[in-house]
């Protein structure tokens, strides 16, 4: 094919993902990002010729589309080129369904959950032999990587809510995790957000594989308007799948899977937290619907072993642990302290970086109210990405709001550099038994590392 294809930002999660894919498929490709990475690397190998800064003869006269994400701003010099070329201009979640095109795309979408558990319906469609194809938001350490390629009929991705973008989609059928008060800053409120998702789910081709998760109440209204969708709950046991009998195995999680009373087998999973539980239940009613069997529903759950930055274990010495969480909305937050709590009996201790302006803004309250659980919080300065401070927010003002109680165990510090002295002199004790979780959607796992570095020794 002599099509050549350019991705503004190309090493992006999402934008890497449908990169490889065309790749793979014999597209001709480039891009451009700031940085070299693992992900751009790997493009690389696979014949993408890269440029690692943004400029405008970056798009040579061969290109024929340019690729670009919502995080690519309009007076970028290549997408500035692009419109005075009148080049094709495509937007991710369009080049996404057009790459799903050709088979029956099964979607995750929701505020929270959606990158593991599009990791899980995978590799249980996988286990189940239906050699489906895959593209998820973060690096699945099944396969290593944050796309796959195969021969079956169906492809699962994330749908992403956060743009609108997921609305470009086609769907043959869906999981929705849960519905919260995210991206307020391209939604405004929370009837827009509902409203996005019920469009979303009016598009998909199969209303009796929509997978709604009814202990959420926002995704709970939307069974009344689709009253052929699968339900599944942790909580109620009149939803069609629901688990029961919770257990704790090491850092993993267990539970009973019933099919309206009737018990069907049990679920052992290998990573932590009964939000996750939860999500492994949503996809196991979908692949049982799929024609999965519970037998290798069982085994696939055994042998899923997460998605980078969800609970991944940087250091496990027996009197420190150091973990990395991408959790970044309060909701998270707390599920993530819960699943630790639940897996470690010693001391934690959370540093926590927020994650955009706006979000800090819209959600203050709530994350004043999110780290009751650590026994400590180190507080960092926001990370931007990219956003201007247009509401004169800051970290300062999460611990303001704080109770007493949460106030006098946290610190707010200035940089990272700070923080690893402070853990350094302050915070390391062998006698305690740590878990030191880093969190946020930023840059904040780099410290994590850098920690789990100098303490595995």
């Amino acid at each position: 094919m002599n099509k050549k294809i350019h991705f503004i930002g190309i090493g992006g999660i999402g934008m890497s993902a449908i990169a490889g894919i065309l790749l793979e498929q014999g597209f001709q490709v480039t891009g451009s990002d700031l940085k070299k990475t693992k992900i751009t690397e790997n493009l690389e190998k696979l014949g993408a010729k890269i440029i690692y800064d943004h400029k405008k003869e970056n798009l040579s006269d061969s290109v024929c589309e340019v690729v670009v994400s919502s995080a690519i701003q309009k007076d970028n010099s290549e997408y500035t080129e692009a419109l005075n070329k009148g080049l094709k201009i495509t937007q991710r979640a369009e080049k996404l369904a057009e790459v799903m095109n050709s088979k029956k795309a099964l979607c995750v979408a929701g505020a929270h959950g959606k990158t593991t558990t599009t990791g899980m319906l995978f590799c249980l469609l996988r286990e189940g032999k239906l050699k489906p194809s895959v593209m998820v938001g973060g690096v699945l350490n099944n396969i290593s990587g944050n796309y796959m390629l195969d021969t079956g009929e169906y492809f699962v991705a994330e749908a992403d809510e956060s743009d609108q973008s997921f609305l470009m989609l086609s769907p043959y059928g869906s999981i929705i995790t849960n519905i919260e008060d995210d991206h307020m800053e391209n939604y405004g409120t929370m009837e827009k957000i509902i409203n996005a998702f019920e469009l979303f789910l009016s598009g998909n081709a199969r209303k009796d594989l929509i997978t709604l998760c009814i202990d959420n109440e926002n995704v709970r209204l939307m069974k009344d308007k689709i009253p052929e969708a699968i339900t599944y709950s942790l909580q109620n046991k009149n939803a069609d799948y629901y688990g029961d009998n919770i257990s704790y195995q090491g850092i993993g999680i267990g539970g009973d899977l019933y099919n309206k009373g009737t018990f069907l087998g049990r679920l052992q999973l290998q990573i932590p937290g009964y939000h996750n539980l939860q999500n492994a239940i949503g996809a196991a009613a979908l692949a049982i619907k799929l024609g999965v069997s519970i037998e290798d529903i069982k085994e696939a759950f055994i042998k899923f072993y997460g998605v980078n930055r969800r609970f991944q274990i940087l250091l496990n010495k027996e009197h420190l642990k150091i973990i990395d969480d991408y959790a970044h909305h309060p909701s998270e937050i707390k599920a993530t302290i819960k699943g630790a709590r639940e897996a470690h009996k010693g001391e934690i201790i959370i540093i926590f970086q927020p994650h955009r302006y706006s979000r800090t803004f819209q959600l203050l309250k709530e994350f004043t109210e999110s780290f009751t659980e650590a026994d400590k919080v180190i507080l960092l300065p926001v990370y931007s990405a990219g956003e201007r401070d247009d509401h004169g927010v800051s970290t300062e003002d999460i611990l303001k709001g704080m109770s007493l109680e949460d106030r006098e165990k946290t610190v707010l510090l200035k940089d990272f550099k700070e923080a690893e002295d402070y853990i350094k002199s302050k915070i390391l004790n062998k006698d305690n038994n740590q878990l030191i979780m880093t969190m946020g959607a930023g840059d904040v796992f780099t410290l994590g590392e850098k920690l789990a570095e100098s303490e595995g020794v």
